[in-house]
């Protein structure tokens, strides 16, 4: 009766571990043109308008094309999937994805944007200002500085000066 209970369990635990592995197998990437039909029908989905359309593509290419992404392209699509999930009401999960965005780009304005927006709808106004407060000067620096460049004026201390308060 042991000997027949250790190979059910033996069994049991060799059907696991093939399932764990068939679905570990299921997470492999996507083809190059895979990736290309799930960015095609993503931009469709947002000419739509819809959140509910692009959020599950963009979590489709950020979990199965990272391996054809260009540089700048991660940080991209986590702005626009925070984007999208705070305009569907998904306020938590959009600052996470907002957080990620920032801990790949500390300097991202556009995610610094969308956390700021989800922690006001979330209430908690005072970390939003904090949010808002520490990107207003990054965005005014780079604003003097795009203007210093335009005008020959390379001049650091310009745009250190800036900031606000």
């Amino acid at each position: 009766m042991i000997h027949l209970r250790e190979r059910v369990l033996t069994r049991g635990i060799a059907a696991v571990l093939f399932l764990g592995f068939s679905i570990n197998c299921g997470m492999a990437q996507y083809t190059q043109p895979q990736c290309t039909w799930v960015m095609n029908r993503t931009v469709e989905a947002m000419k739509s308008r819809s959140p509910q359309k692009v959020i599950p593509l963009e979590r489709q290419y950020l979990t199965f094309c990272n391996e054809y992404m260009q540089p700048r392209e991660l940080e991209t699509h986590l702005e626009n999937l925070s984007h999208h999930l705070h305009d569907d009401g998904q306020f938590q999960e959009a600052l996470g994805v907002a957080d990620r965005c920032l801990q790949i780009k500390s300097d991202d304005l556009s995610c610094a944007w969308v956390k700021a927006k989800a922690l006001i709808s979330l209430g908690r106004q005072s970390a939003a200002e904090e949010v808002i407060r520490r990107f207003a000067d990054l965005a005014l620096q780079l604003l003097f500085l795009k203007a210093s460049e335009s005008m020959g004026n390379h001049d650091s201390e310009v745009v250190g000066a800036c900031s606000v308060d």
